[in-house]
């Protein structure tokens, strides 16, 4: 039972590609996040993607953005820390332009750290749908940025609902490329 067991995982180790040669059109970047609630907090963190030729010729980017308000609104006054975790998809849609406009979805989770009673009544978590898009502009063969627009379709305003995001966001990342 044992063999046969074995056996099995190494046909479908074989079979998924996983033990095919490494892609070398992998493309990764690592860069920090800027996101700015309109009317609301500013948050500030890390963001990461990648992408290959294999997904959709190069034009799909997989990636994780990780930002907090204590590294925007709240580092210098007592704003409520946020902490959101999304993780997203983003299609760039002209390739070969300079400037390159995307569509993007995110999907993530948001935690809010009242640290005062006083809050109870707020929801203190909330899952993340929002659709996104902008424009990417290389700044340098290593380096690029990236800016949008996107609507957080589960939101609040305040008053209900998770309160401390609200539906209209923008959003900037820069990237360092580890390949060109």
């Amino acid at each position: 039972m044992k063999k046969f067991f074995v056996l099995f995982i190494c046909a479908c180790f074989l079979n998924t590609g996983l033990a095919q040669k490494a892609d070398s059109s992998l493309h990764f970047s690592v860069g920090v996040s800027l996101k700015k609630f309109a009317g609301f907090y500013s948050m500030g963190g890390l963001c990461a993607e990648a992408s290959s030729a294999r997904l959709d010729k190069g034009q799909l980017f997989l990636g994780l953005n990780i930002t907090s308000s204590s590294l925007g609104s709240a580092f210098f006054n007592n704003g409520i820390p946020v902490i959101v975790s999304e993780v997203y998809a983003r299609r760039v849609l002209l390739k070969q332009r300079r400037v390159k406009p995307f569509v993007m979805l995110n999907l993530g989770y948001a935690k809010a750290f009242p640290g005062s009673d006083k809050y109870n009544s707020l929801t203190t978590s909330a899952l993340l749908v929002s659709p996104e898009a902008g424009v990417a502009c290389g700044i340098s063969s290593h380096t690029s940025a990236q800016g949008g627009m996107g609507y957080h379709i589960t939101s609040g305003n305040g008053l209900k609902g998770p309160g401390f995001i609200y539906p209209v966001c923008f959003q900037l990342r820069l990237l360092y490329s580890f390949k060109e």
